[in-house]
């Protein structure tokens, strides 16, 4: 039985996407590396704000404790962007850490990451901790408030494809 030429020229794109594809993933999400050569990565690299969190992303769950134990630290490079990786992929295991960072005696802006996250991971532990610090009057105050009347509007998630193709918003 003879091959179409359109099957045949079906089967060689299909066989070219699938090299690209695998090529832009050995190339983005860097599997040879170790976590902390993915961490070290994301603090170094050069990207637009939205990709900053890409290497962790494309690295996922594997790298999630590290960046639990590393947010702790005040000196952590890029700590914020930390922060919002753990929210972003509603790691349910960084909450207690990222309460801890709410509830601490952190500068307002980080306390303020920290509330985010948790509401992106378990939205009624987010709203009762909004709450709490909504008659506040600096930042973290100010996301609280906003969790509470505009939810909607806390972050926008980034999706492993995102990541991986490197896309923006802008």
């Amino acid at each position: 039985m003879a091959i179409s030429p359109i099957s045949r020229v079906f089967f060689i794109v299909a066989l070219l996407l699938f090299i690209m594809l695998g090529t832009l993933w050995m190339v983005t999400a860097r599997p040879w590396q170790s976590n902390e050569q993915i961490l070290e990565y994301f603090y170094s690299a050069t990207a637009s704000e939205e990709e900053l969190m890409d290497p962790l992303i494309l690295r996922g769950e594997e790298i999630v404790p590290m960046v639990i134990s590393n947010v702790m630290r005040p000196d952590m490079p890029r700590r914020r962007y930390g922060i919002a990786f753990l929210g972003n992929g509603s790691y349910v295991t960084a909450l207690p850490t990222l309460r801890s960072i709410t509830e601490g005696e952190e500068p307002d802006y980080i306390r303020a990451d920290a509330l985010e996250a948790i509401y992106r991971i378990d939205q009624q532990v987010g709203l009762s901790y909004a709450r709490l610090y909504a008659d506040r009057e600096d930042w973290l105050g100010n996301v609280a408030r906003q969790v509470i009347k505009e939810p909607s509007s806390i972050g926008s998630h980034r999706s492993y494809i995102e990541a991986l193709l490197g896309l923006t918003s802008g």
